[in-house]
């Protein structure tokens, strides 16, 4: 009988401080989601998608320029901006160098790059190796590894992944952002969108409830992982 052989992977948690633009955030009130980062093979050159919160467009703006004068990176685009009173979040395109450092830390190891956030010039690296040792001891020739825990993979998914909205809320969220419920003063109202929806006003409370609960779980449980 053939038994496939069992692959033995470790989740970590690491915080890292090295010789990069993520250092600049230590003085900047800003919050950076690295939500793509992808190593063009044999460029040597990687494209990332940066998603910047910032009570400030100021703070947005000053990070832009800092990485944009970084060396090693080509370009940074702004793909788009949203500005509400008190939060700015701006998506940001870079093409950068990465030949040596962290990055390529992660991917000589047998590792599996999963997610990383940048705030007050820390690094939060989440990523899947099958060679633990080996990539914490190559990253301390790169940078300073501040934390270094071994985390359970279905916690830290429910805590640092995608939202996990069902398509019916979904569909609520969209239609309740595109009514303007959440403007101040509010565009239209719950009547409005219930009527769109073809539901009753109570049960559409009860949906919008149910997502602005799932929304909030999302960023405590994610922020409190950070810390």
């Amino acid at each position: 009988m053939f038994f496939a052989r069992v692959m033995v992977l470790e989740f970590l948690r690491l915080a890292v401080v090295h010789d990069d633009w993520s250092r600049f955030t230590e003085s900047i009130d800003a919050f950076v989601d690295v939500a793509s980062s992808i190593p063009i093979a044999g460029t040597g050159v990687k494209r990332s998608i940066l998603v910047v919160s910032s009570p400030r467009l100021v703070e947005v703006k000053r990070l832009m320029g800092l990485v944009r004068g970084f060396r090693g990176v080509k370009s940074v685009g702004l793909v788009s901006r949203y500005a509400a009173r008190n939060n700015v979040v701006a998506v940001l395109s870079t093409v950068r160098l990465f030949r040596g450092g962290v990055l390529n830390a992660v991917l000589n190891h047998g590792s599996y790059y999963y997610r990383e956030f940048i705030q007050g010039g820390l690094e939060y690296w989440f990523v899947v190796t099958g060679d633990a040792g080996g990539l914490i001891s190559e990253l301390r020739e790169h940078a300073d590894v501040k934390v270094i825990e071994h985390v359970d993979a279905l916690d830290a998914a429910r805590r640092i992944g995608r939202v996990s909205l069902t398509r019916r809320e979904l569909d609520v969220l969209k239609a309740a952002y595109d009514a303007g419920y959440f403007n101040w003063p509010r565009d239209y109202g719950v009547n409005f969108i219930a009527g769109r929806l073809g539901v009753s006003k109570t049960t559409l409370m009860q949906e919008l409830r149910s997502v602005i609960r799932k929304l909030a779980e999302r960023e405590l449980n994610r922020w409190d992982y950070l810390v």
